[in-house]
């Protein structure tokens, strides 16, 4: 299977070093550029499967560029690199859903471990065409059932899994679901409307009837945000509620 990577910096020496150790990629196609602009046309063009990224892209953002990588190509996986040491670009990173965050100067075989590993689990034959067969879904009872629904999504996103919370109103019927894919909650489904705004409805739900599956089939990345700021907003959200009668409360029942 190809691997075609992409690396972008505004330092042309710095491109022309990545671009001459990747070469001993196995079986990898490099493509580089300095220009922001050209970037996603390289991507759609080129099929790129990976793209490593300067933080700082001349006057341009390296986030901002992962941002519209993610809007536009949700499949390619991205990484950032930066020569300033700043807890806050790590945990933008981290929030973005970036492979890994690599702080200059960094060894070179580090970065090309990472994405030889990045390929390889890429690569791994997993069924996406026909959904697997799963385990039948089960209710949050039990010790689950004193969990709310933000402690689920943090539970599973500090682990790392891959599952679908469903969300269900106090008589049963269905009001929506959550998919959370290796620590991100990528996806939000409330009465059709999907995204953030399905996400916090969703937390809003009153005495919630939650169940928790793992799921296969492809869905639509409609949430980039990370958890952590995903929750704190919700948290915002909940007091709020709390402070307004039942009449006035944001998610009704049926």
């Amino acid at each position: 299977m190809p691997r075609r990577v992409l690396i972008v910096d505004d330092q042309e020496d710095m491109l022309l070093i990545l671009e001459r150790e990747f070469r001993r990629l196995e079986g990898g196609t490099v493509f580089t550029t300095s220009k922001y602009g050209e970037v996603l046309e390289i991507v759609g063009s080129k099929q790129i499967d990976l793209v490593i990224s300067d933080v700082r892209i001349g006057k341009d953002s390296g986030f901002d560029l992962v941002r519209d990588i993610t809007r536009a190509y949700p499949e390619v996986g991205t990484i950032l690199m930066s020569a300033y040491r700043s807890a806050s670009n790590r945990q933008q990173a981290t929030d973005l859903g970036v492979i890994t965050f690599l702080e200059k100067p960094f060894q070179i075989p580090k970065l090309l471990d990472t994405v030889r590993g990045f390929f390889l689990q890429r690569e791994q034959p997993t069924p996406v065409a026909q959904p697997v067969p799963m385990a039948p879904p089960v209710e949050a009872t039990g010790a689950l059932a004193h969990f709310k629904l933000q402690d689920l999504v943090q539970l599973f996103c500090l682990n790392g899994k891959n599952v679908r919370i469903t969300v269900g109103w106090e008589n049963k019927t269905p009001a929506g679901e959550i998919h959370i894919q290796r620590g991100r909650v990528i996806h939000a489904d409330f009465n059709g409307v999907t995204g953030e705004e399905a996400f916090h409805s969703l937390i809003l739900v009153p005495r919630a009837i939650l169940r928790v599956n793992d799921w296969a089939a492809p869905v639509p990345v409609t949430i980039t945000t990370g958890w952590e700021h995903l929750l704190l907003e919700a948290a915002v959200r909940v007091d709020e509620q709390d402070g307004m009668g039942e009449v006035d409360r944001v998610a009704t029942g049926p």
